[in-house]
């Protein structure tokens, strides 16, 4: 149990820091989240949360993807495609690597680690997709 509550410390610390050191204020997506992790402290929940936090960055960045290509002309349009691609090969590969040596580790806290992980992928991704749009917004 002094593990247990060790890791939620670690946990509320890291995802606290992270939140910070990329910006200023928690988005929705954040807020949700700390909610949901706050309602139950249980791995399985704290997972559950987590995988709807990947989901909801997953989406955004899907928003952003489509509205990012309403500002460039076709050939920029190509050019993101590329880009956002070849990230999205990066992420696949990146899961598959967290997965294989990661989660299927010995202890349960190894699943809350792997999908921290790529919550802060997907988040990142979505934060600079997001001041992407916004200079793109700004230049037009």
């Amino acid at each position: 149990m002094k593990n247990f509550r060790l890791f939620l410390l670690i946990f509320s610390l890291m995802l606290n820091c992270a939140c910070q050191a990329i910006s200023i204020e928690p988005d929705n997506i954040d807020t949700k989240l700390k909610e949901c992790i706050s309602s139950d402290y249980s791995m399985s929940n704290m997972n559950n949360c987590v995988i709807s936090g990947i989901e909801s960055r997953e989406m955004e960045i899907a928003n952003y993807v489509f509205n990012i290509k309403t500002y460039l002309n076709s050939n920029a349009i190509k050019d993101f495609e590329v880009l956002h691609n070849t990230w999205l090969d990066l992420y696949n590969k990146d899961k598959n690597f967290i997965h294989k040596n990661i989660f299927h580790k010995i202890g349960t806290i190894n699943t809350n680690i792997t999908y921290g992980l790529l919550y802060e992928q997907v988040k990142a991704r979505a934060l600079l997709y997001k001041s992407y749009l916004n200079n793109l917004k700004i230049n037009q």
